[in-house]
């Protein structure tokens, strides 16, 4: 997390190559078996109680435009709602994972800053996201 806040022109290389390796097997996978699937889950810890773990500028650049081309390719091979496990205070990203083709959101930790009203949470999410 440190290399990727001082020099993230380091850490992004390193990213890429496990994307494009994810990319590679998930479309293999999909190609065998992507009738069949009905849900896709992904599992990434982006907020601790407080707060997201890094700056969501950063989360944006980073890892939201790698999200997109992973479940694109999901989407694309499969009717599969996109689940992603995150925990901790993400409110602040629900628009862009939404934006980017999540469908559910596991958990919406209720003790986690912004997360604390299930009703608003509802109203402003209800339509794209689960």
């Amino acid at each position: 997390m440190g290399d990727l806040a001082r020099e993230p022109q380091l850490v992004c290389p390193l990213v890429d190559r496990v994307l494009e390796w994810m990319m590679e097997f998930t479309s293999h996978y999909l190609n065998e078996i992507g009738d069949y699937v009905e849900g896709w889950w992904m599992g990434d810890d982006w907020g601790k109680r407080t707060g997201p773990i890094m700056n969501l500028q950063t989360f944006m650049s980073v890892s939201m435009p790698r999200y997109r081309r992973l479940i694109d390719l999901v989407k694309s091979k499969t009717r599969a709602k996109v689940c992603l496990h995150t925990c901790g205070a993400t409110y602040g990203m629900l628009p862009d994972l939404a934006d980017v083709g999540v469908d559910v959101v596991h958990p919406l930790q209720p003790t986690a800053r912004g997360n604390e009203d299930p009703v608003r949470i509802k109203r402003e999410f209800g339509n794209h996201l689960c």
